[in-house]
């Protein structure tokens, strides 16, 4: 599959800290799908590259809701995965949880 991402940061005492990733691709039928994971620091997560990309990629596959704390940076990114993949078909938003 092919596909971008982007680190969802945090700032914390000056310093950008990685607290996510957001990833998008196309799907089979040439759809754009969407998917995030984001640290729990409060429950002692750290942040892993290779754990997030792939629950990031299981959630684009399942399409799974986002929470609100990211939605700005998610409609954001929805917008950058549609000027990236200009031979797709369609996409449908990534629903938010709390709306």
């Amino acid at each position: 599959m092919k596909y971008i991402f982007e680190y969802i940061r945090k700032r914390n005492h000056g310093a950008n800290r990685r607290v996510g990733i957001l990833v998008g691709g196309l799907d089979d039928k040439k759809n754009i799908v969407v998917g995030w994971s984001k640290c729990n620091f409060k429950a002692g997560d750290k942040f892993n590259y290779d754990s997030g990309m792939k629950l990031a990629l299981d959630k684009a596959k399942n399409f799974t809701p986002a929470p609100i704390t990211i939605k700005k940076q998610l409609r954001r990114f929805e917008t950058r995965c549609i000027r990236y993949f200009k031979d797709a078909m369609g996409m449908s938003l990534l629903p938010i949880s709390g709306e």
